[in-house]
């Protein structure tokens, strides 16, 4: 008797799990936000970092002597900052920017962003969700930038350029996630990053 035993390697690969990697997130509070809110809106910034293998370690900073040591060693390749700062105004228009990432061209990894924490209210307020939710997916999106290493935005997904009022309101997942082949740029920058 012969039998024959097939394995898929498509199967195989499909059950691996992407290798994760831990960055670690320096978080300069200039805004004024609470404990509590700045609590909730990273905790869902970690929650869409994690679909693509990556896992946030927060360190909460300022200029105090009780800051966490982290706060104050050099930035390593996987360190990244997040600055909550207020914006110089408060756009009138719909679609605004409540946030950007610093991109080197020279291609050196990036590492500091600012997220708006009074424009996210403004904008979570006009929309009427919870402002923390969408502060962390602002965060979400700045350090996607920074990961990518560039300033593009993509069609859909959470690293689109704009966020309309329906789309925040709808809250359909797919509007806060990576795309495809956003997740696959950023492991592999991960990868670099982090060894």
């Amino acid at each position: 008797m012969i039998v024959f035993l097939t394995v898929s390697s498509v199967d195989a690969a499909e059950t691996v799990a992407p290798r994760r990697a831990t960055v670690t997130v320096r978080v300069f509070n200039q805004s004024g936000a609470s404990s509590h809110d700045l609590g909730e809106a990273m905790s869902e910034a970690a929650d869409i970092l994690q679909t693509v293998g990556l896992d946030l370690l927060w360190l909460s900073c300022g200029d105090h002597d009780d800051d966490p040591p982290g706060c104050r060693r050099p930035l390593r390749p996987g360190d990244l900052i997040v600055r909550l700062g207020s914006a110089p105004s408060i756009p009138t228009e719909r679609n605004v920017a409540m946030g950007y990432a610093l991109v080197v061209r020279d291609g050196s990894p990036a590492s500091f962003a600012t997220v708006f924490d009074d424009l996210v209210r403004t904008v979570a307020r006009r929309a009427a969700v919870d402002h923390r939710r969408l502060l962390g997916r602002a965060i979400a999106h700045e350090i996607g930038h920074l990961l990518l290493n560039d300033n593009q935005h993509g069609r859909r997904g959470l690293m689109r350029a704009g966020w309309s009022q329906a789309e925040i309101r709808l809250n359909r997942p797919s509007d806060w996630l990576f795309g495809d082949d956003e997740a696959f740029r950023i492991r592999a920058a991960l990868t670099v990053r982090t060894e």
